[in-house]
């Protein structure tokens, strides 16, 4: 079995009820939840020219897991998990629009993986705190395996600015 962090955001419908039920599938479908962090309600990321405001807010946290499964099989499950809760990837015509569910893999234990379809650990988990913050709460002493620096030290560099 292998550790896995992953992130879980929603900004549309019950996004505590939808938590919940991304939660018991990631456990039924991936593999047993090891750790939950505090879910954060967080600001949108929007596109240039867009309003915050114009844009609902998320609720973001994160999930440690544990699977036999590999990295790409995961991917799968976990889109398979945002299909099921009401994620049409198909209309998604911009970056950043408001989900139902968004489901990340952040890393897996101090694996690296490139592929077409994933790329570990996360390209841009370093540089958002709304991933940090939450991902501190379960795995603050986490090392990125490419920057070699802990979820706490990317925390606080990103805070800094």
């Amino acid at each position: 079995m292998r550790r896995l962090l992953l992130g879980i955001g929603a900004n549309l419908g019950d996004r505590h009820q939808t938590f919940r039920a991304a939660l018991s599938l990631l456990s039924q479908q991936i593999g047993p939840l090891v750790a939950v962090s505090r879910v954060y309600e967080t600001e949108p990321l929007v596109l240039p020219g867009k309003e915050k405001s114009e844009v609902p807010a998320y609720l973001n946290a994160a999930l440690s897991l544990e699977s036999s499964l590999e990295n790409e099989e995961i991917l799968s499950g976990l889109l398979s998990i945002e299909s099921q809760l009401g994620r049409d990837r198909k209309n998604e015509h911009e970056r950043w629009m408001s989900r139902v569910l968004d489901l990340d893999l952040l890393g897996v234990e101090s694996d690296t993986h490139e592929s077409p379809s994933l790329i570990l650990p996360h390209k841009e988990m370093h540089k958002r705190e709304f991933v940090l913050m939450p991902l501190a709460d379960i795995a603050p002493d986490w090392i990125h395996p490419i920057l070699g620096t802990t979820v706490r030290q990317m925390l606080s560099e990103v805070r800094a600015g």
